[in-house]
């Protein structure tokens, strides 16, 4: 499977925690077996939305990744929020690298479980009675 990942912060996340979340969504995503790809080769684009508020008692990380089919029809809406207890001012001081993690490893788990059921996935699962397929990596791509 191919898919394209960009993600694109509503509230964003000061630069050093975006250039983390993109460091580990990619790390996380490679763990579940999606690999990136020049989103010309893709057959899934991704598109994300990170954000970070004050909750009572700390606060909560909502995240939104819209896949697309290569001719932008919505295939999927993956969305969820993390809430973390802690104390401050800064939401994305109180969440940290360990919800962000969280966060980048539930999306990958997310996006792998959909890319697994796609008709593509489907076609190659193994028959009863057959050998399985050689297995091939799900991938997806930064959209410029």
């Amino acid at each position: 499977m191919t898919l394209s990942l960009a993600p694109r912060q509503s509230a964003e996340p000061p630069p050093s925690v975006a250039a983390s979340f993109d460091q580990e969504i990619v790390r996380q995503a490679m763990a579940s077996n999606i690999v990136v790809v020049d989103n010309k080769k893709a057959r899934y684009l991704v598109r994300g939305y990170l954000s970070a508020y004050r909750t009572e008692g700390g606060a909560a990380v909502e995240y939104v990744w819209d896949v697309f089919t290569r001719d932008k029809k919505r295939a999927r809406l993956v969305n969820d929020v993390l809430e973390v207890k802690g104390e401050g001012a800064d939401p994305w001081a109180i969440a940290g690298p360990a919800a962000l993690s969280s966060v980048a490893a539930k999306s990958a788990d997310d996006l792998a479980a959909f890319l697994t059921n796609t008709p593509e996935a489907v076609a190659m699962a193994k028959p009863a009675g057959e050998a399985a397929p050689a297995e091939k990596p799900l991938s997806y791509a930064p959209v410029e």
